[in-house]
């Protein structure tokens, strides 16, 4: 018989924790990179970026589902769209960062 996990609170939050977090990669926000020390001394690029690029158009439903988000435009609604706007803008830019990092020569 499976586990009914709304029975314990732990376990609950845990199917909660999964359940956001595969959210969060189906939207795309959720970069995977890695980082290998070890290809450094080969002369390779450590650092490679697995995920694609994010869906820019679904960033603010992503930001919706979080409650840190929902917090900010209850507390400061009229402030909210502009600090989310620049919290786009960020996600961005700090994306083509892994971008740029994944595409640095490291041949000597």
């Amino acid at each position: 018989m499976p586990r009914d996990y709304r029975v314990s609170r732990g376990g609950y939050q845990a199917v909660e924790w999964v359940l956001r977090r595969a959210k969060r990669a189906e939207l795309e926000f959720w970069h995977l990179w890695r980082y290998n020390p070890a290809l450094a001394e080969e002369g390779k690029n450590p650092f490679s970026l697995d995920s694609k690029e994010p869906n820019w158009a679904n960033f603010h439903d992503f930001l919706m589902g979080e409650v840190r988000y929902l917090s900010v435009k209850k507390a400061y609604p009229n402030e909210a769209e502009e600090l989310f706007a620049e919290a786009q803008k960020m996600a961005q830019i700090r994306y083509k960062t892994y971008i740029r990092k994944a595409a640095e020569d490291w041949t000597e």
